[in-house]
Protein backbone atom coordinates (compact mmCIF):
# COMPACT_ATOMS: atom_id res chain seq x y z
CA UNK A 1 0.00 0.00 0.00
CA UNK A 2 1.21 3.51 -0.76
CA UNK A 3 2.71 5.28 2.23
CA UNK A 4 0.34 8.29 2.29
CA UNK A 5 -2.78 6.75 0.74
CA UNK A 6 -4.82 7.13 3.95
CA UNK A 7 -3.50 10.64 4.70
CA UNK A 8 -4.73 12.49 1.63
CA UNK A 9 -6.59 15.73 2.44
CA UNK A 10 -9.42 14.99 0.02
CA UNK A 11 -10.30 11.88 2.06
CA UNK A 12 -10.89 13.88 5.25
CA UNK A 13 -13.82 15.89 3.95
CA UNK A 14 -12.12 19.26 4.42
CA UNK A 15 -11.21 21.92 1.90
CA UNK A 16 -7.76 22.09 0.36
CA UNK A 17 -5.99 24.03 -2.37
CA UNK A 18 -4.17 22.42 -5.28
CA UNK A 19 -2.19 23.70 -8.21
CA UNK A 20 -4.30 25.85 -10.51
CA UNK A 21 -2.97 25.57 -14.04
CA UNK A 22 0.72 26.25 -13.55
CA UNK A 23 1.83 26.08 -17.18
CA UNK A 24 -1.13 28.13 -18.40
CA UNK A 25 -0.41 30.86 -15.84
CA UNK A 26 3.33 30.89 -16.62
CA UNK A 27 2.72 31.17 -20.36
CA UNK A 28 -0.26 33.51 -20.57
CA UNK A 29 0.11 35.62 -17.41
CA UNK A 30 3.88 35.67 -16.90
CA UNK A 31 5.00 35.49 -20.54
CA UNK A 32 7.26 32.41 -20.38
CA UNK A 33 7.92 30.24 -23.41
CA UNK A 34 7.61 26.68 -22.10
CA UNK A 35 8.76 24.03 -24.58
CA UNK A 36 6.06 21.37 -24.96
CA UNK A 37 4.03 23.13 -22.24
CA UNK A 38 6.52 21.85 -19.60
CA UNK A 39 7.14 24.01 -16.52
CA UNK A 40 10.04 21.82 -15.37
CA UNK A 41 12.12 23.40 -18.14
CA UNK A 42 12.37 26.47 -15.86
CA UNK A 43 14.42 24.41 -13.38
CA UNK A 44 17.45 24.53 -15.68
CA UNK A 45 18.56 27.90 -14.27
CA UNK A 46 18.27 29.95 -11.09
CA UNK A 47 15.90 32.54 -12.59
CA UNK A 48 13.41 29.87 -13.62
CA UNK A 49 13.74 28.12 -10.27
CA UNK A 50 12.91 31.39 -8.50
CA UNK A 51 9.83 31.83 -10.70
CA UNK A 52 8.56 28.35 -9.77
CA UNK A 53 9.22 28.97 -6.07
CA UNK A 54 7.26 32.22 -6.28
CA UNK A 55 4.38 30.42 -8.01
CA UNK A 56 4.19 27.83 -5.21
CA UNK A 57 4.58 30.47 -2.49
CA UNK A 58 1.55 32.35 -3.85
CA UNK A 59 -0.53 29.20 -3.51
CA UNK A 60 0.81 28.39 -0.06
CA UNK A 61 0.02 31.95 1.05
CA UNK A 62 -3.58 31.63 -0.16
CA UNK A 63 -3.93 28.34 1.75
CA UNK A 64 -2.54 29.95 4.91
CA UNK A 65 -4.88 32.93 4.60
CA UNK A 66 -7.83 30.56 4.46
CA UNK A 67 -6.54 28.04 7.03
CA UNK A 68 -6.75 25.16 4.60
CA UNK A 69 -4.42 22.43 3.37
CA UNK A 70 -2.28 22.83 0.26
CA UNK A 71 -1.58 19.75 -1.86
CA UNK A 72 1.50 20.75 -3.82
CA UNK A 73 2.34 19.01 -7.08
CA UNK A 74 5.88 19.50 -8.28
CA UNK A 75 6.98 20.27 -11.82
CA UNK A 76 7.95 16.67 -12.47
CA UNK A 77 4.38 15.56 -11.74
CA UNK A 78 5.11 13.94 -8.40
CA UNK A 79 3.56 14.82 -5.06
CA UNK A 80 6.00 13.70 -2.36
CA UNK A 81 4.23 15.45 0.49
CA UNK A 82 1.07 17.24 1.47
CA UNK A 83 1.45 20.14 3.87
CA UNK A 84 -1.18 21.79 5.96
CA UNK A 85 -1.20 25.25 7.47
Amino acid sequence: MARYRDGLPQLGGGLFLTDSGQETALIFHDGFDLPLFAAFDLLKDETGTKVLRQYYRRHASIALQHSTAYAQLYSNGSAPSTRTS
